[in-house]
């Protein structure tokens, strides 16, 4: 809400000085455009002023389940699935519905695979395995959705991982079973 006033209230802003300026020099003295420029500050303070709700969402999130935050921290990814098995692993497979250069895709799945799993730490599941898919085209330009990316973080690996330093480009010296598909080291 407090965009929709700084940004209503810096386009009053310009509305007003632009009247003013044109107005000034006949007979209301550029009174209207004062009027304009002074209700667009306002707007504008108000705008700045009023929270941007980043601490509704932070509480909101608690309200989440497990599954939910996954889903929300994907982005430009699809969940498909989140499988909580009686083991005490899950299995998280997701989907990318964009298509991106091979070293982007690469990245944002290790980024997604990390944000996944600093969600999951705190569930103290003894496994989780995580699966990434795209659409994959062959030299006769047939599409099939195909696995891209998968790895498994154990309990053991999670425990040593510190999530605010943690660098998402070292998963495949960090996990286990690690695998990626042989577009990537494609030239």
């Amino acid at each position: 809400m407090s965009f929709v006033f700084t940004f209503v209230g810096l386009i009053s802003i310009l509305a007003g000085a632009i009247t003013y300026l044109s107005t000034r020099k006949k007979e209301d003295k550029g009174k209207i455009g004062k009027a304009i420029l002074i209700t667009g500050a306002v707007v504008w303070l108000i705008g700045v002023i009023i929270p941007s709700g980043g601490n509704d969402t932070a509480s909101s999130n608690e309200d989440l389940t497990t599954e939910e935050k996954i889903e929300e921290s994907l982005d430009d990814w699809e969940l498909r699935e989140f499988k909580e098995n009686d083991d005490n692993t899950v299995y998280v497979e997701a989907f990318a519905n964009e298509s991106w250069s091979k070293d982007t895709l690469k990245n944002s799945i290790l980024i997604n695979m990390a944000d996944i799993a600093e969600i999951l730490k705190g569930e103290n599941y003894n496994r989780i395995d995580i699966d990434f898919y795209t659409s994959l085209v062959d030299q006769y330009g047939n599409a099939e959705d195909g696995s891209v990316l998968r790895t498994a973080f154990t309990k053991e690996i999670m425990d040593k991982i510190d999530f605010e330093n943690f660098n998402p480009e070292n998963i495949p010296e960090v996990t286990v079973d690690y695998w990626e598909h042989d577009l990537f080291n494609r030239e």
